[in-house]
């Protein structure tokens, strides 16, 4: 059997809200030679159930479970069943445009040296409404300058190629809700990376937002991810133990100071409470802003302005 131009990896835990949604937008691709491979993270709602009946409808759709092992464990897992030699991520809760596989497809036949493309996104709310257009940087160089900083690719609009990700391991499990951004900044050492200038995709954002303890997981997943890249470059050992989850002390020993953990965990919590703020849960809002506001140095001016700022962005 001839192998699918595109594998796409939908992880999916309790995800019956907006699985559908998101199943419909993929049977809409403009191109159609793809397979998906639905990896359901031991779900206890009606996931399970809507998978097998679109599955019943669509050849191309490959149901696999599995316990609550986790994002990463999900995606290496599709990664290992994959046929085809590009693949595209996909959340529960987003929806593909129409030409977003034919797009990607095209952008990373024309750019062999380009190991992962993203897009622009729209973000969406709960009931499909447009809040905001987000445009990222595009070229390589301008990602490469980016990425080092920032996470600059949205993970559900990234197609790649499955060869370049499975060099490398796959996903690492200790980096959780960062597993994204380690993976492009370990690419990054080896290949260039890229986002179209054309939104390929809605990105949902909604009330089952992350716990307090989740952002602060997030924080510092994605600063060791950042240190990890900066030790590599320095060719220094990265100071990371897989067997354990990544925490504040993992950090110190990596060699990243009190203030700059504070200041990544006050830049986060102030990120989800933006999300929050603009999908209209503003008590929400206000709880991550006073978490914030506990990891700001009250003597310290410049932080203190920081964190003002970024309290007066959350409310735009």
């Amino acid at each position: 059997m001839t192998a699918p131009k595109i594998s796409v990896l939908l992880p999916v835990r309790d995800g019956e809200r907006f699985l559908a949604e998101t199943l419909e937008s993929l049977r809409a691709q403009s191109l159609g030679d793809f397979e998906l491979l639905a990896i359901d993270d031991g779900s206890g709602d009606r996931t399970a159930e809507i998978l097998r009946e679109a599955a019943a409808r669509d050849p191309r759709l490959q149901v696999v479970g599995q316990g609550r092992e986790g994002i990463s464990a999900a995606l290496n897992r599709g990664l290992a069943l994959a046929k085809g030699e590009l693949v595209a991520r996909i959340d529960a809760d987003d929806i593909a445009r129409p030409s977003r596989f034919a797009t990607q497809l095209a952008f990373l036949a024309a750019h062999p040296e380009v190991a992962a493309v993203g897009s622009d996104y729209e973000e969406i709310d709960a009931a499909g409404r447009t809040l905001r257009r987000v445009s990222l940087p595009t070229a390589p160089a301008e990602v490469r300058a980016w990425l080092p900083h920032s996470n600059c690719l949205a993970h559900p609009a990234v197609t790649m190629r499955r060869a370049a990700v499975l060099a490398l391991g796959g996903y690492r499990r200790a980096f959780g809700r960062a597993q994204d951004y380690d993976l492009w900044l370990r690419l990054l050492d080896r290949w260039e990376l890229a986002n179209i200038a054309e939104p390929l995709l809605a990105y949902r954002r909604h009330a089952t937002a992350a716990s307090a303890l989740g952002v602060a997981e997030q924080a510092f997943a994605e600063l060791a991810a950042r240190r990890a890249w900066e030790r590599r470059a320095a060719g220094l050992p990265e100071g990371i133990d897989e067997a354990r989850a990544i925490d504040r002390e993992t950090l110190l020993a990596m060699g990243v100071s009190p203030a700059a953990v504070d200041r990544q965990l006050v830049k986060r919590f102030m990120a989800a409470a933006r999300i929050a703020h603009r999908i209209g849960d503003r008590a929400r809002a206000e709880a991550l802003s006073r978490e914030a506001a506990a990891f700001v140095p009250r003597g310290n001016l410049a932080a203190r302005l920081d964190y003002g700022w970024r309290r007066f962005k959350m409310r735009r």
